[in-house]
């Protein structure tokens, strides 16, 4: 059988700080203990989800006032090694993100 992927993160995080990929339930255990002990964190949940096989981009919806005032497109340009999303591709429009991506 492959090893289970999914995404252990925090719930408010910036830029995906806080995101982990994970391969197996071992690198989940790891990403469950660094993300609940880390320095400042004082929420008493970490959230897994199943791993997206492929993602195209995710659309940022920014409410304010119950209005919605901003949508920003992304999708991850580069992991790391220990399953930290590190850097993002943006784009400046939906036309931008679904032509290029």
């Amino acid at each position: 059988d492959a090893p289970c992927r999914c995404v252990a993160k925090l719930g408010f995080s910036y830029e995906g700080v806080d995101v982990r990929m994970c391969d197996g339930e071992a690198d989940l255990a790891d990403a469950l203990l660094a993300l609940s002990t880390q320095a400042g964190y004082l929420n008493d949940c970490v959230y897994v989800q199943q791993r997206v096989h492929r993602v195209d981009l995710e659309a940022r919806c920014f409410v304010l006032g119950g209005e919605l005032v901003e949508v920003l497109y992304t999708r991850f340009a580069r992991i790391d090694d220990f399953g930290y999303v590190r850097d993002y591709e943006k784009a400046h429009s939906e036309d931008e993100a679904m032509r290029e991506w």
